[in-house]
């Protein structure tokens, strides 16, 4: 699939996001990136942010944590029920000393780790100081 198709089929999933959860978002296209800017409004509480980078990366970001999935469109679905998850709050930011930091997922009543940024390279014997969700 070219770029252009890419960036197509991530906008229209954007979109069909955006009218499922009553969201509204400003566009730009910078740097290269296009993205989709998710301003604090009702079923929000803090804003989000989407793009579209590198031609197949895809990017959520909340507050100073951002994460990058890829090849879009292979993983469109799995992005989209991570996002959706943070709308219901069945998703977390778990924020630990420095700058590291995990996304999880509830599955199971069980919170599960589907990214983590900024981390070292040997696990942490604390854990998290705080959690950021959508609720």
């Amino acid at each position: 699939m070219n770029s252009e198709a890419i960036t197509n089929t991530v906008a229209d999933r954007v979109e069909k996001f955006a009218k499922l959860h009553t969201l509204n978002y400003e566009f730009t296209h910078e740097d290269g990136a296009y993205v989709w800017r998710f301003a604090v409004q009702p079923g929000l509480v803090r804003e989000m942010q989407f793009a579209l980078s590198n031609g197949d990366e895809l990017s959520f970001g909340v507050a100073d944590f951002w994460s990058y999935f890829f090849p879009a469109p292979a993983i469109n679905d799995h992005f989209f029920d991570i996002v959706s998850a943070w709308m219901a709050g069945e998703a977390r930011i778990a924020i630990f000393p420095g700058r590291r930091r995990r996304l999880d997922i509830r599955k199971n009543e069980q919170w599960v780790p589907v990214y983590n940024a900024n981390g070292c390279l040997w696990p942490s014997l604390r854990g998290p100081r705080e959690f950021l969700n959508n609720k």
